[in-house]
């Protein structure tokens, strides 16, 4: 049996994506709306994120966002990466 994750406010992807569960015998477990324990890695990456980038930046226009989150990504990944 494999398992899924999906928010209960997010449409379907496309019209054979209920197909393709059915056929792959997945079984959704959606995380409940307000309930961020439900998935705690997400939430601690939504959280970083937020206050190691977003907070601390003024953004332009969507290049620069882009821009200024690839730069983080790249520092946060080769800090953990070069973590002994």
């Amino acid at each position: 049996m494999k398992l899924a994750w999906a928010r209960m406010s997010c449409p379907p992807i496309s019209r054979t994506c209920p197909f393709l569960i059915y056929e792959r015998s997945v079984t959704l477990d959606f995380s409940r709306p307000g309930k961020p324990t439900d998935n705690g890695f997400v939430e601690s990456f939504n959280g970083r994120l937020r206050d190691e980038c977003l907070d601390t930046h003024w953004f332009l226009s969507l290049e620069d966002a882009r821009s200024k989150i690839e730069t983080w990504r790249r520092a946060t990944m080769r800090a953990v990466l070069t973590v002994p």
